[in-house]
């Protein structure tokens, strides 16, 4: 059957997410989910295609020992109407192993997906 989701999950080793857009409408909701999501944005690289967030904070005892971990969420397109999302480090270069990555993954995949719920 043919596939016409715009967001794509796929919980490959590694895992990543198809969104069915160009590069520069790609990068503007991936944005947007990221600032809708439970992540913290903590800066962006455009040249790089890579957004470089934090996970939600511990409150309590724990937020003053455990750090927040930090992620690279890349942009790589596949051609003009498709683009390759992946959870890499901070400086974008290695990918982050599966278990670690998916929550990441969930997480924007469903904020992608409300997104484009609220543009039909």
């Amino acid at each position: 059957t043919d596939n016409t989701a715009r967001v794509v999950l796929v919980q490959s080793v590694p895992p990543y997410i198809v969104l069915a857009e160009g590069q520069q409408t790609a990068w503007d909701l991936v944005e947007r989910a990221i600032i809708t999501s439970p992540y913290t944005l903590d800066g962006e690289d455009p040249e790089k295609q890579l957004f470089k967030i934090r996970a939600p904070e511990e409150s309590g005892f724990w937020s003053a020992i455990t750090p927040a971990d930090k992620y690279g969420v890349v942009l790589v397109p596949q051609n003009q109407q498709k683009t390759r999302i992946s959870i890499t480090s901070t400086k974008g270069k290695d990918t982050i192993e599966r278990e670690d990555a998916l929550p990441v993954l969930w997480a924007l995949a469903g904020e992608l997906r409300r997104l484009e719920t609220e543009e039909q």
